[in-house]
């Protein structure tokens, strides 16, 4: 039964502890210059919230000592609920858009949008990578607002 706490306590503290750099990333991002909307193809947070919750409900069914896990439940329920909050933006400091990764206008050589709307950046050191699928329509305003950043 210690083991049984202690592991769900350490969850609890992974689940604050990616929260708070998430939330804290956003802010170190400063103002959103553009929103490019929400992930749509990850359902893995809100799977895991719903398995937490299917979990917590036998737990507090059996009346078993549910602290601890409640804990970490409500951890990794916060880990999860940023999860599905977050957005691919344009920000003053760089740019947000896979996991919680910040990359700042200092590490982007150049960048390329394919025709079929796929935002490539070229990162220092690190050669290219796809970051995300531009909405249709929104070519032109993140052509412009890159261009201006690495001129």
């Amino acid at each position: 039964m210690i083991w049984d706490d202690w592991f769900w306590l350490v969850f609890g503290i992974i689940g604050f502890a990616i929260t708070a750099v998430d939330l804290h990333q956003r802010r170190a991002a400063g103002p959103v210059l553009l929103d490019l909307g929400r992930r749509t193809y990850d359902y893995s947070n809100l799977v895991t919230l719903l398995l937490l919750m299917a979990f917590l409900y036998t737990r507090l069914r059996l009346h078993v000592d549910v602290w601890f896990p409640l804990f970490g439940i409500v951890g990794l329920g916060t880990c999860s609920i940023t999860g599905l909050t977050r957005r691919r933006q344009i920000r003053e400091a760089g740019l947000l858009g896979r996991g919680i990764r910040l990359i700042r206008w200092a590490q982007i050589e150049s960048h390329e949008i394919s025709p079929i709307g796929a935002l490539s950046l070229k990162i220092r050191n690190k050669g290219w990578a796809f970051l995300c699928d531009l909405p249709p329509g929104r070519y032109s305003e993140v052509e412009a607002i890159l261009a201006n950043r690495q001129a």
